[in-house]
């Protein structure tokens, strides 16, 4: 017995992966500060940011860019969870 998805799930079902592969999951994420690896790019900057200030806000503060770095050839940017 085969089992056959319908043609509207295939489009669906690859966004879905490929939105998982886009994403990494943070190096350290805890209350004080949020850093991972990025690409060397500034959209890859902007969606850290936006992950660190998602992160951040769990704990009702904001996420400060602290440093861009370069860590065993991987890209990283570190932030703060600072007090509003």
């Amino acid at each position: 017995m085969r089992l056959r998805l319908p043609l509207i799930l295939i489009p669906v079902l690859a966004a879905g992966l490929a939105a998982c592969a886009g994403s990494r999951p943070p190096l350290t994420a805890t209350p004080n500060g949020y850093t991972v690896a990025i690409d060397d790019d500034v959209d890859e900057l902007a969606k850290a940011t936006e992950k660190a200030q998602i992160h951040c806000a769990q704990y009702s503060r904001a996420a400060r860019l602290d440093t861009i770095g370069e860590i065993d050839g991987k890209r990283i940017a570190s932030f703060s969870c600072t007090s509003n």
